[in-house]
């Protein structure tokens, strides 16, 4: 305020809200995962996600209106909302905000923004390349349902950039030794090498079938996922073989083919 006088300016009106707090009740500290906006950008919420979420701690609009542009904010925020308790920062309502933010961006805009996280994890060079555009063209529709932040795109996207490694512990089921799988990826191979047409239905009919003749079911798409993408986690399985293509999808099969009978060679 004092400030403010020296140099003639005019009085803001001056606000004094509680301090945030953790679920637990008490002042939000780093016990709590405080840190800063830098570091949550750098994670990958969405500016404007975070805008919004910060602007409804500690206050509220009505019973149900949560999501709001920042023009819809600044047009309805009104000080006699603040709420007289200290508002809870909930990581978990962060989230669901900024996957709703990001399901709303037109694909051009989330190519734009994720790009940048996929070239500091190394997935895309310095300069996306156009091929390499067509491709996110095609994968960001799938992965934009299953991301929480931006970051998340990395683990996805990689294998449909990178040649991907194995471990055995993720070839492998619980239920299934070396050589089960092996026989099991050496039969998807054969089948998928002479498949036409290279669509998804197909793939997944020819698979499941093949799944339940080895009795093998969910353990044979797990394993069959790992081989492709190198992760028990990633887009869909018969959307990734379809972009994929069918050579590559084949080479990954034959190469996670050779690594189990490397395993199998330096166990006999």
């Amino acid at each position: 305020m004092l400030l403010y006088q020296f140099f003639d300016w005019p009085q803001p009106v001056w606000v004094h809200v509680l301090p945030v707090l953790g679920l637990d009740g008490k002042r939000f500290a780093k016990r709590h995962g405080a840190t800063s906006i830098i570091d949550y950008l750098d994670q990958g919420y969405l500016p404007e996600a975070l805008i919004n979420f910060l602007v409804f701690i500690g206050w509220v609009y009505d019973d149900s209106t949560e999501i709001m542009t920042i023009e819809e904010l600044i047009a309805r925020f009104d000080l006699s909302r603040i709420s007289p308790s200290g508002g809870i920062f909930n990581i978990d309502k962060l989230n669901k905000f900024n996957g709703i933010y990001l399901r709303n961006l037109k694909l051009p805009d989330l190519i734009e923004r994720v790009s940048p996280y996929l070239q500091r994890a190394g997935v895309l060079g310095a300069t996306l390349t156009e091929d390499e555009h067509v491709t996110l063209t095609c994968l960001l529709p799938l992965m934009q349902e299953r991301i929480v932040v931006l970051s998340d795109a990395s683990s996805l996207v990689r294998p449909f950039f990178h040649t991907p490694t194995y471990d055995p512990a993720l070839l492998l089921s619980k239920k299934s030794d070396v050589a089960t799988i092996r026989h099991a990826l050496q039969a998807a191979t054969n089948i998928l090498a002479s498949l036409a047409p290279w669509e998804t239905t197909t793939i997944e009919n020819q698979l499941r079938q093949l799944g339940a003749e080895l009795n093998l079911k969910r353990d044979l798409l797990m394993s069959v996922r790992v081989a492709v993408t190198g992760s028990t986690v990633s887009l869909p399985l018969f959307e990734t073989f379809d972009i994929l293509g069918w050579e590559t999808t084949i080479e990954r099969l034959a190469q996670a083919g050779a690594f189990l009978a490397g395993m199998s060679d330096q166990s006999a």
